[in-house]
Parts: structure tokens; C-alpha cells; sequence
């Protein structure tokens, strides 16, 4: 029979939570699962078992053997920890100032006038009280950005986590546009360094 994934990853967590928490080795420890064939594990033949999740029942052992069934839906804790939560994070773009500042921005305003001189498709996009233009050649929506916006969003985008030039260029280049950018995004990558 095999050991199915559940159960692996089940000894797997359970052996580093235990790791994690080894300094209070007087404390009586009680295991909860909602996987009812986990509170078999300790009654389980050896063979049943990689030679891995052995030795992690092994240790598991050491501190507890009590493994208890709780429902899904009562076991909170485990609920609460095991979902991602959204983090509801300020974006570091401003919209509406952004689509004030497209008004007067040279190039747009050049693009607008002569649109065979670009690849880039722009359309007025109405968000909250004014026009965003954002480039649509791609079918995904680009905000166009403002030159006095470009140094700001090269800047958050690959601050987050330092990637190198590559990696933010492509990723800007799925969230905005404007000319020129792979340039001013490696100009702004490059300093960083």
C-alpha cells in the first residue's frame, strides 16, 4: 500500500514544527489532523513507511504519539495558518494623478497626434473621474506612463526585490508602458548596484 502525499507532507510539517518548538521538551504535546488516517500513524507496520517518514515518526515519537482527529472546519488554527491572506498594500502608482500628468506630457501628447508612429495601441480608459490612456497592443491593459512618473515606478518595481535588468523589464513590461522604457529601466537597475 502506498503512503499517499497528505500523510508524507502530514510527518514532514509535523517533524519541523517539533524542531521548531523542541525547547519546551516537558510540555505534553497532542497532534491534531483533520486527515483521519493520520491518527494511525503511530500503529501503522514499519513497511508501510519510507525509510524518511520513519525516521521523522521517530522523532515525532520522542515528544508525542497522541494524535487526535479534529474536523476541517473546527480546526481553526491550522485554517487560519494554512490560508494565504491577501496584504492590502498602497500601490506605489496614483492613477489620478497619473492620467492629470498624462495631459500634459510631450510625448504622449505626440503619440496621441501621430499614431503611425508607434507599435503601441492607446486608448482612453475611463478610471474614476478622469482618462487614463493605456496601451491595449498587447490585450492586456498598460497604463501609459507620464515621464514624470518613470523614475518613481522603475524605482518601486525593482526595489521590491532587486531583480536584475532582465526580470524588470519584463515585469514592467506587463504592468506599463512608455518609449524607451527597456533604456530607463536598465539606467535605474544599473544604478542600483
Amino acid at each position: 500500500m502506498q503512503i499517499s502525499n497528505s500523510f508524507s507532507l502530514f510527518i514532514n510539517q509535523r517533524s519541523r514544527r517539533i524542531k521548531h518548538c523542541r525547547h519546551r521538551s516537558d510540555a505534553d504535546y497532542i497532534i491534531f489532523t483533520d486527515h483521519k488516517p493520520l491518527v494511525y500513524a503511530f500503529r501503522q507496520k514499519p513497511e508501510k513507511a519510507s525509510p524518511r517518514q520513519l525516521r521523522q515518526l521517530d522523532y515525532i515519537g520522542q515528544f508525542s504519539t497522541n494524535i487526535q482527529y479534529i474536523k476541517g472546519e473546527e480546526n481553526v488554527v491550522a485554517d487560519t495558518l494554512s490560508r494565504i491572506t491577501t496584504i492590502d498594500t498602497p500601490s506605489p502608482i496614483d492613477y489620478n494623478k497619473m492620467a492629470e500628468e498624462q495631459k500634459t506630457d510631450a510625448e504622449l501628447q505626440e503619440l496621441l497626434s501621430y499614431p503611425d508612429k508607434t507599435n503601441l495601441k492607446l486608448q482612453p480608459m475611463y478610471y474614476q473621474d478622469s482618462n487614463l490612456y493605456c496601451d491595449t497592443s498587447l490585450g492586456i491593459l498598460r497604463p501609459f506612463v507620464p515621464r514624470s512618473f518613470r523614475k518613481i515606478i522603475s524605482n518601486s518595481f525593482h526595489g521590491i526585490s532587486h531583480p536584475g535588468i532582465r526580470s524588470t523589464q519584463r515585469l514592467l513590461g506587463t504592468k506599463v508602458v512608455w518609449p524607451f522604457m527597456k533604456k530607463d529601466i536598465a539606467v535605474c537597475a544599473q544604478s542600483c548596484l
